[in-house]
């Protein structure tokens, strides 16, 4: 029998960011520089998660948090440890923090192509809200989504 993955969720800290900034590179065509990951941990410091898989950092979120609503800012699966749920796991330590914090629904932006993101969000019980038009750097249009806390 092979060895059990241990993987958890735990709060972002200063010390995370040069890895978060490398997975953001395997994510994003843009990527945030140090200065806005710095200042994010200072407003936001409750709402960026990392995700362990056996020690390693796996992936992030990040979100803001404004009055009852949470704002998906960023998420973000290293490429090593894509297609293994993963994803999932991490939303859902996300919507369980934003719950903690007092939010009633969390609402993101994806791109258009992203198809596998989008089915994930969906799988998680988001819905399509509408596009945004031309909303990305390279003019493509992003899906809104939304879920609501019960």
């Amino acid at each position: 029998m092979g060895q059990e993955t241990t993987k958890k969720i735990r709060l972002m800290t200063r010390t995370d960011i040069p890895a978060v900034m490398e997975l953001d590179k395997e994510a994003f065509p843009i990527q945030w520089p140090l200065a806005a990951w710095e200042e994010e941990l200072t407003k936001h410091g409750d709402s960026y998660l990392c995700l362990e898989v056996d020690n390693v950092l796996a992936g992030y979120a990040g979100f803001w948090w404004v009055l009852d609503e949470v704002q998906v800012t960023r998420v973000a699966i290293g490429k090593a440890f894509r297609g293994q749920g993963l994803g999932a796991f991490l939303m859902e330590g996300a919507k369980e923090q934003a719950q903690k914090l007092g939010s009633h629904f969390m609402t993101l932006e994806v791109r258009e192509s992203n198809t596998g993101a989008r089915k994930l969000y969906e799988k998680l019980g988001f819905k399509s809200l509408g596009i945004r038009p031309h909303y990305y750097e390279n003019k493509e249009n992003a899906v809104m989504m939304e879920w609501q806390f019960k």
